[in-house]
C-alpha cells in the first residue's frame, strides 16, 4: 500500500462532471479548499460532493481549509495585462486607483511605511522585479530591474522587508468561522507564518469558535525559516507543518529551498508533527497528461526527506488531467517508497526526541509485529493520538497499520497520518469480545487479513479513552484472548 498521503486543491477542473470521483478514485486522502480563490457556496459544494464521493466509494478523506493570511497584491489593471520593460519608472500606489502603464494600486495599505529606498519588490511569484528609489505620500517610485507582462491581482513579495501585517486578516476570520462551522473542516491551513504567536492567534479563534481542527502552519517566510524550532514548539500532536515552496522560494533565495525543505521535514518529524511538501510538485500537468523527470524526481526525492503527504495546487484546481495528475503522483510514491525497502527495508522514521510512555508501547507494537511475524498491527483509539504516534514510529513497510475508532472526525483526520489505514466501527463499549467482533470485522473486510492471523494491538481500556498503555499480540478472531 503507499504510506505517503495526498493532498488534492479542488476547483474549477474538479467541477466537469466526473472529475472529482475519477481524481478521489485514483487516491485523495485529504481535499484542500483555498480560500484565496472561489466563493463560499462553491467551497461548499466541492466539501459536500468529495464527502459524498468518498462515502460512497468506502475511503476516509479530510477537508482542509487553506486561509489566505495577509497575501499582498496589486489591484486591477484598466486595460488588462502591460509590459514592463527593463530600466522603466512603475509606481504602487496605497490610492483606490485603475492601474495602467505607469502606476498600479495595492491591497495592502501600509506598504509606502514599511518599504524603503534600494529594497527589492517581487511581482508575480518573482518573474518581475523592481527596486525602490523613493517612497512618497502613498506612492512607492520603483525602478524595473527584470521585466515581464504583468496581470491584474498578482501577487507582491517583499524579501528583506519586515511587514506588520496581522497573520488573520478580517477575510481570514470570516472564512475560519465558515469552514469550522459550515465545511466541518478536520484541519486548517495558516499562510504566511512568521512566529509561534501566529499559530497561537488562530488557536484562540478556533477555540473560541468552538473548533476542533489541527493546525497547518506554512512555511514560506524567511521569518519562520530562522524561528522554526518556536514555530515547531507552538504546534500539538495532531498538528502539522507545510513547507510551501512557492512563496518560499520567492521570500528566500531559490538554491536554499531544497535544503531548507530537508532541515523543516526532519524537523517536523522529530517533533512528532504532521509534514507535507507542497508547490509545483507536477507543476507541467496543468496542460501536461504526464510529468516531467525533473517533477518525478522532486515528488521522489520529497518521500526520501520524510514528507507525510504531497500536495497537488494547480495540477488538480485548474489543470487539463486532474485524475491523471493524482495517479501519477501515486505511482512515484510507491515506487520511491518500494526504493526504501530495497535500500533500508524500510523508511526511515525519526522517532521523538522526548520519550513518552504511549510512544514506549507503540515502539513496542513494531518491535512485537516484527518478531511475532505479524500480519498486522492494529490501534483503537477514539482521538487518532494513538494512530498518529504510530505514524512516526519504524513500521516494516510489508506489515500493514489499521487504526480503529467509533469517532466519525477521527476517522476522517487519520486521512492525513503517514501509513495509516483508518477503520470505520460502529461500537463504543468497553474491550470486550463484542468491540471485538466489530473491530474483527472491519479488519477482515479489508480482504488483507483472515481469521488466525496473527496482530498487534496497541490499545487503552476503553477504544481511545486515555493513554495508550496495552500492547498484545493476538490471533484474529479468538476473541478471548483480547
Amino acid at each position: 500500500m503507499r504510506k505517503t498521503k495526498i493532498i488534492a486543491t479542488l476547483g474549477p477542473a474538479t467541477d466537469a462532471p466526473g472529475a472529482l470521483e475519477a481524481a478521489v478514485g485514483r487516491g485523495i486522502d485529504v481535499v484542500r479548499l483555498n480560500f484565496s480563490h472561489a466563493s463560499h457556496a462553491e467551497h461548499l459544494a466541492r466539501c459536500d460532493a468529495a464527502r459524498e464521493i468518498a462515502a460512497k466509494i468506502g475511503c476516509p478523506l479530510a477537508v482542509l481549509a487553506d486561509l489566505q493570511g495577509p497575501k499582498i497584491r496589486i489591484g486591477e489593471l484598466a486595460s488588462g495585462p502591460i509590459l514592463l520593460k527593463d530600466g522603466e519608472s512603475f509606481i504602487i500606489t496605497t490610492e483606490d486607483v485603475a492601474g495602467d502603464r505607469d502606476r498600479v494600486s495595492t491591497n495592502y495599505k501600509r506598504l509606502n511605511e514599511e518599504v524603503g529606498e534600494g529594497e527589492t519588490i517581487l511581482l508575480d511569484d518573482g518573474k518581475i522585479r523592481l527596486r525602490v528609489e523613493t517612497v512618497a505620500g502613498a506612492e512607492v517610485r520603483t525602478r524595473v530591474e527584470h521585466g515581464g507582462v504583468l496581470q491584474s491581482r498578482k501577487a507582491i513579495n517583499l524579501p528583506g522587508t519586515t511587514i506588520n501585517a496581522p497573520a488573520l486578516t478580517d477575510k481570514d476570520l470570516d472564512d475560519l468561522r465558515f469552514a469550522l462551522e459550515e465545511l466541518q473542516v478536520e484541519y486548517v491551513a495558516l499562510s504566511f507564518v512568521r512566529s509561534p504567536d501566529d499559530i497561537r492567534a488562530l488557536k484562540n479563534e478556533i477555540e473560541r469558535l468552538g473548533g476542533d481542527v489541527g493546525v497547518i502552519a506554512k512555511i514560506e517566510k524567511p521569518e519562520a525559516v530562522a524561528r522554526i524550532d518556536d514555530v515547531i514548539a507552538a504546534l500539538e500532536l495532531g498538528d502539522g507543518l507545510m513547507v510551501a515552496r512557492g512563496d518560499l522560494g520567492v521570500e528566500c533565495e531559490i538554491r536554499r529551498v531544497p535544503a531548507l525543505q530537508k532541515k523543516i521535514l526532519r524537523k517536523a518529524d522529530e517533533a512528532g508533527v504532521i509534514c507535507i511538501t507542497a508547490t509545483q510538485m507536477l507543476e507541467s500537468m496543468i496542460t501536461s497528461p504526464m510529468p516531467t523527470r525533473a517533477e518525478s524526481s522532486d515528488v521522489f526525492n520529497a518521500i526520501l526527506d520524510g514528507t507525510d503527504a504531497a500536495m497537488l495546487s494547480g495540477e488538480t484546481a485548474v489543470g487539463l488531467h486532474p485524475a491523471k495528475a493524482v495517479a501519477a503522483m501515486s505511482e512515484i510514491i510507491r515506487e520511491a517508497e518500494r526504493y526504501n525497502d530495497t535500500v533500508s527495508g524500510d523508511r526511515a522514521r525519526i522517532a521523538y526526541s522526548d520519550e513518552t510512555f504511549e510512544l514506549a508501547i507503540c515502539k513496542a507494537a513494531a518491535t512485537a509485529a516484527v518478531d511475532a511475524g505479524a500480519q498486522a498491527i492494529v490501534a483503537l483509539t477514539r482521538s487518532g493520538r494513538t494512530a498518529l504516534l504510530m505514524s512516526k514510529v519504524e513500521i516494516p513497510s510489508h506489515i500493514p497499520f489499521f487504526a480503529v475508532t467509533a469517532d466519525r472526525r477521527t476517522h476522517s483526520r487519520m486521512a492525513l497520518y503517514y501509513g495509516v489505514r483508518p477503520l470505520l466501527i460502529d461500537n463504543e463499549s468497553e474491550i470486550t469480545s463484542e468491540l471485538w467482533g466489530a473491530v474483527d470485522a472491519a479488519l477482515l473486510a479489508t480482504g488483507e487479513l483472515e481469521q488466525g492471523d496473527t496482530v498487534v494491538v496497541a490499545s487503552g481500556y476503553q477504544i481511545g479513552r486515555g493513554a495508550t498503555n496495552v500492547c498484545k499480540i493476538v490471533s484474529l478472531g479468538e476473541h478471548d484472548q483480547y
